[in-house]
This record gives C-alpha cells, structure tokens and sequence, in this order.
C-alpha cells in the first residue's frame, strides 16, 4: 500500500460515504481529460487521475474501507513506534563499483528472526543459488515494517514417540499475508495468452478463445503489456508487449485467424516464453497463461524443461484445458513447475470466468519466486512434500514407481484411516518406504501468493521418514529439521528478497498414550487423499474402467465428508453414479469434482468452518 488514499481525495478518516463520494467527483472532474482541452494527454495527470480512481474504488467499498484503514492504523503505528524507539544500527552493505551513469544499487536480502531463530542464525547474503537469477531491486528499507509474509510450521502431533523401527510423521508449513496486507492496489501486469488453434478448436471454441483476447484488451491498464501468440504445430504472435495503443492491431489479427494444423505445446510455450523473457522486469508481474483442448505430440518432455525455464525467470504458468481430450497429467505438472494453477471448464463458454479470476489473482500479488526449503536433521528423510494450498499439487516425491501409483498417503497405514498417532510416528512403517527418502535439503518451487489473507495462502504437507538407526530422540526434545522461506516481496519496501526460518523441534513422549493429531494437517490429509483418490478414477475412467473409477469417487466422497465438505461431497457422489454409466457425461462429472477440490482454495474455507465451529478466531 503506497499511498494515502484519504489525502489524494482531500478527506480525513471520519468522512462520511457520502463526504467521500463528493470529494471523488470533485477531484476526478479536475484531473479528467476532459477537462484539459489543451493537454489531454497530459501523463501527470492521466496517472493523478487513476489514482483518484483506485482511491474512491477503495474507500467507496465498505468492506474494502475496513481493510484498508486496518492496514493505514497498523503502518502509522508501526512509524510511531520507529521514531519512538529507532533500531539500533546495523552493517552496511558496501556499495557496487559503477561509473557515472549507472544507476547505484545496493544489493539487499533480509531475514527475519522468528522465535525459534532470535539470534538470525544462517542469514544468508542473498537467495539460493539458481540458473539465471534476477537481482534484487535497489531500495533502502521503510523503518518499522516486519517482513511481508508470515511462516509457520505445525506438526502432526505435539510430541514424539520413540520407537525401534521406521517411523512416519507429517508437518504442515504455511507462508501467508498477515491479516493486515488483505487490501493491495492493483500490480502491472506483462502476460501471454498462448492459445491453441488447432484442428480441434473449430468452432465456438476459437471463437470464446478469440473473445478472451478481446475481454483481456477491455481489462489492459494503462502500464499492462499483453502478448498474444495462437500455436498449432508452429506458432504464430499477434502481439509481443502491447499496451492498449495496440488494440487495433490486434483485433484485425484475430479477424483472420482461422484453425490449422495438430497440437504442439512446446511450440506455443517457447514462444511465448522468449516474448516474456526480452524484456524481464521486476516492474511488472510475469505469467503465461495457455489455452487448449487438445493432446501434444512428443513434446512432453520439451513442455517440462521451458516449464522449469519459466519459474528460473520468475514467469509463472496457468494452463486451461477445455473438454475432455487434454493431457491433464501434463498440464497439471507444468501449471505446478511453473507456481502456477491448472484448470478445467466443460464448455469453452466457461473459460473466460477462469481467466478472469486469474488475472485478478495476478494484479494482487503480494510476494512472488517463492521457494521453501526444508533441512532434515540427522535421522530425519523426506519422503514427500505437497502442496495443499492455494491448489494441490505433488511438489517432491522421493518413493519409487509403486509407492507413487498409492492412491493416498493414508493409504499404506493398516486401515487407511486417520487414527491418532498412528499415522504420525507412532505406526512403524514398511521397510522399503524407510530405505527412500532425502537426507539433503529439498527445496520446492511454490510461485507467488495474493495479498488476500483472508482467503489464501501457500501451505505444504511434508511427509518424513524418522530412521531409529540415526536417529536418537532426547529427554528434551529432538530436533526434525528446520524450513526457510525465500521470496520476492513485490511491494515491501518498495520490492526486495525476503528469508525467513523457522526450527521444527518437538519434546520425546513415554507414556503410550494415543497423540492428538493436529487438526489442519487432518485435514490437510483429507483432501490429498481425496484429491488423488479422483485423478485415479478420471485414468481408470479414460482407460475404460467405469466400475473402479466408481468405487474410487465414491471412496473420495467420504474423504470429502470427513473434512467436512459436504456440498462436494455430493457432487463426487452424484459423479460416481454417472461415471459408472460409461458416459461422457460421467467422465465430466468426475474432472469438475476432481478440480473443484484440487483449485477452489478448499483448505482455507474449511479450516474456517472448523476454527467457527469451535469459537476460535482465525
């Protein structure tokens, strides 16, 4: 938030609505174009009066007001208490050796002690090392302000029981927005819209793809970049970062494009990726977003590597799959490279609503290149990690070709079910899941975060493996492991690279008694179980296996009743019955239920249905 909204209106914090819908139209009267017959194109004043419009857009919706002079209070008190108490000096970082007509740029990279780390013990000098990293923007810090993200670590238990074999144990880490940060003013924005036009997209499919492009041009702010580049088995660009001086252009292009050729993805990818890549700017939030409806032909493994390419370049990736004939397994896998979401619609109709809410997400990035990392202690393996929110998605996975087919991480405990400690380091576990596992740092790729703290945040399910022969629990307590953050935050202080770290160490337990199983990674649990047990069924359904397919949704929809979302629940349900039914109708039912739970931020709005049934405050 950079600006103080009341005082570009000219309005104090007690004005009425009516007070500040006033003052709006007196200001915005003097700034409109309009109004200066002699200069209308005065850029001072174009952009003075955006700013009246953001203000008035704010402060003219209650909700939005509440959020925004929560955030105001907290910065005015946070500067209050800097100049009250100014924090003690801290090293310098040396200035770079540049000639006269360099910009001079002081190369910053903060962490943030947390309670587990108050001394700030293995602060680093910068990010972790990566193919082609962008270097941080040159700011000096706002006095006062914490970091722009929030890290915590919750274990599945409270404690540890020793034990003579290999045990299991899950921890859940959540990066999130403090409650303060829910209201942020609109980033802008350099996107692709990489569309296929193929053979399969005659029709009304191209013709929604085309109507995309032109809601895209309706949405373009003034600092927006848009490219648009139409693929089959070669691609061809439209527009390569064109602002809304472009428009025409574009829409004539669109006029004559007609469907051609067979699906490669790879081709459209790259090409966009190249567009993204001249012109690579902090100043802007990168992403890529392809459109298809249709299978790619040997090219997957090309897909993965400009995937892997995109996140090295801060670019992430949104893909959107129309229909049924899509690959789903590869899609998914690049929209999660690249910290991205992938989608489903049933009807190309549907698919502007999905961009739509995508490109909202992408204006309200609060911090992007989001990387965690977790240090197993002597011991400890990793075996797994994956993503429960914002969208599931598997992250790391160290377990050979048979345990990956598991449909559940439940699934290999005695009776499948979520039974105290049993399945959190209490319940031994086969000898073959304890010989595969990392014993180094695993670092996951997890892309950016809305500022909508109310509403989202980036949480990680980690699966470890505790090895009795390594590892030696103590009286006091046995460390499993510690997690660090890093992070671009967009708007904090002006943009900068953030670190943040946390110690996992729990106390030893003796007593035998059954452990309490925490509540977010119950149901953390949950919706992975439900979540895979539906991508299994949409393959057995594809393979032509109505009747196993079946029995799987039926399964997930007890997972999903569990958790305590029973709408869905009756959805998977009702998908079953039709799926049984061989028909294409089933196979639709099945990928709406299976992306409803893994894109809908499902996690969040349960745990708090959770947290009010039981009176707790989020």
């Amino acid at each position: 938030m950079r600006q103080d909204f009341y005082a570009v209106l000219g309005v104090d914090m007690l004005a009425s609505a009516e007070e500040i819908r006033q003052a709006y139209r007196a200001r915005a009267r003097e700034y409109h174009p309009d109004a200066r017959p002699n200069n209308p194109q005065d850029p001072a004043a174009a952009e003075q009066f955006k700013l009246i419009t953001e203000a008035y857009r704010v402060l003219g919706t209650p909700n939005q007001r509440v959020a925004y002079d929560r955030a105001l209070t907290l910065m005015q008190s946070s500067a209050s208490r800097y100049a009250t108490h100014p924090p003690l000096p801290r090293a310098t970082t040396p200035e770079l050796q540049v000639s006269d007509d360099t910009p001079r740029r002081y190369d910053q990279f903060h962490h943030f002690a947390s309670a587990h780390d108050p001394l700030g013990a293995g602060a680093s000098e910068g990010p972790p090392e990566r193919a082609n990293p962008r270097p941080p923007r040159a700011t000096l810090p706002t006095p006062g302000l914490g970091p722009a993200l929030t890290l915590t670590v919750t274990p599945g238990t409270p404690a540890i029981a020793p034990s003579s074999t290999p045990t299991r144990f899950y921890a859940l880490t959540e990066i999130a927005a403090p409650h303060e940060a829910a209201l942020l003013e609109p980033l802008p924005l350099d996107l692709a819209l990489v569309i296929d036009r193929s053979n399969s997209m005659r029709g009304h499919k191209l013709f929604e793809a085309k109507k995309i492009v032109v809601k895209m041009l309706d949405q373009l702010r003034p600092d927006d970049l848009l490219t648009v580049i139409f693929f089959d088995d070669r691609a061809e660009t439209l527009a390569d970062g064109e602002t809304t001086d472009g428009r025409a252009g574009i829409e004539m292009a669109l006029n004559r494009m007609v469907v051609q050729g067979s699906t490669r993805l790879a081709v459209g990818l790259g090409a966009a990726l190249d567009c993204l890549s001249r012109r690579q700017s902090r100043a802007r939030v990168s992403s890529l977003l392809m459109i298809t409806d249709g299978l790619t032909y040997g090219d997957e493994p090309r897909c993965y590597e400009l995937a892997a390419s995109a996140r090295q370049r801060g670019i992430s990736i949104t893909t959107l799959g129309i229909g049924l004939e899509w690959n789903r397994k590869l899609l998914d896998r690049l929209a999660a490279v690249g910290g991205g979401s992938s989608n489903f619609v049933a009807q190309p109709r549907d698919a502007a609503q999905v961009c739509d809410e995508a490109i909202t997400r992408l204006r309200a990035t609060l911090a992007s290149d989001i990387r965690l990392t977790f240090t197993p202690a002597p011991g400890v393996k990793i075996a797994r990690a994956l993503r429960v929110a914002p969208e599931i998605a598997e992250s790391f996975n160290a377990f050979n070709a048979r345990q990956e087919s598991s449909s559940s991480p439940l699934a290999r405990t005695p009776s499948g079910e979520l039974a105290g400690a049993q399945a959190f380091g209490g319940q031994p576990t086969a000898a073959a899941d304890a010989l595969v596992g990392a014993v180094e740092p695993v670092t996951v790729e997890l892309g950016s975060l809305a500022g909508r703290a109310d509403a989202e945040s980036v949480v990680v399910l980690w699966e470890l493996l505790l090895d009795p022969l390594a590892y030696v629990p103590h009286e006091s307590g046995h460390q499993l492991g510690e997690v660090t953050a890093h992070y671009w935050a967009a708007r904090q202080h002006g943009a900068q690279w953030e670190r943040l770290h946390e110690r996992l160490c729990l106390p030893v337990t003796h007593d035998g008694r059954p452990l309490a199983v925490a509540t977010d990674v119950r149901l953390a649990l949950e919706l992975i179980t439900a979540y895979q047990l539906q991508t299994g069924a949409d393959g057995l359904a594809a393979t032509g296996r109505p009747r196993e397919a079946a029995r799987r949704l039926a399964t997930s929809a007890l997972r999903l009743r569990s958790a305590g979302a029973e709408q869905l629940a009756d959805q998977a349900d009702h998908a079953a019955q039709e799926v049984a039914t061989a028909s294409e109708a089933g196979r639709t039912a099945a990928l709406s239920v299976k992306y409803s739970t893994k894109n809908l931020s499902l996690f969040h709005k349960l745990r708090r249905q959770l947290r009010e049934r039981v009176g707790v405050t989020p």
